[in-house]
């Protein structure tokens, strides 16, 4: 095996150890502690970490995979949470790709898109299941208000995964 293999492996074992840690902490602790009313949700903001310093397709096919695992427990809203974490993955990593850096900032910019989009498909489709009205509206906001300040540390950690399968071959 080459040291590049290795290194993609390396890269990609610490990608997934980071992926469990963020679902444990938003299941673990975060479902069980609401902030003003609301869950925090730092799921879309990791795949759009991920897709940042991992490019676009790459990004997008860990948030697929990413999205399936997760689909299996969220009952009905499965199908919604996998299409807007693929979208937001794929967006989030073109755009870094194309128009933004991989600064910090513009993590902050791309994961609040990210937020704001999973959380509006979220509220169409229970508009167009159940109902909602604008209370549900405003807890989004909230949601992603309270949310936004788990991004840089998302990011750097995103970061230091890729320098940390970068630096293998050194």
């Amino acid at each position: 095996m080459t040291q590049e293999k290795k290194q993609n492996i390396k890269m990609w074992a610490l990608y997934v150890l980071f992926f469990l840690a963020v679902r444990l902490l938003q299941d673990g602790i975060l479902n069980k502690l609401p902030i003003a009313g609301t869950v925090l949700n730092p799921l879309p903001m990791a795949a759009v970490c991920v897709s940042i310093w991992t490019g676009a397709e790459k990004g997008g096919l860990f948030a697929l995979i990413m999205g399936l695992f997760c689909a299996q427990e969220s009952g009905v809203y499965g199908g919604v949470l996998l299409f807007s974490l693929v979208c937001c993955a794929l967006v989030g990593g073109w755009l870094c790709e194309a128009v933004l850096n991989r600064r910090t900032l513009a993590a902050v910019l791309l994961c609040a898109m990210s937020l704001a989009f999973c959380l509006a498909v979220e509220f169409l489709f229970r508009a167009w299941m159940v109902g909602a009205h604008i209370g549900h509206f405003r807890i989004a906001l909230r949601q992603i208000v309270l949310t936004l300040p788990l991004a840089p540390v998302l990011h750097l950690i995103c970061r230091r995964i890729r320098k940390e399968g970068a630096q293998w071959t050194a």
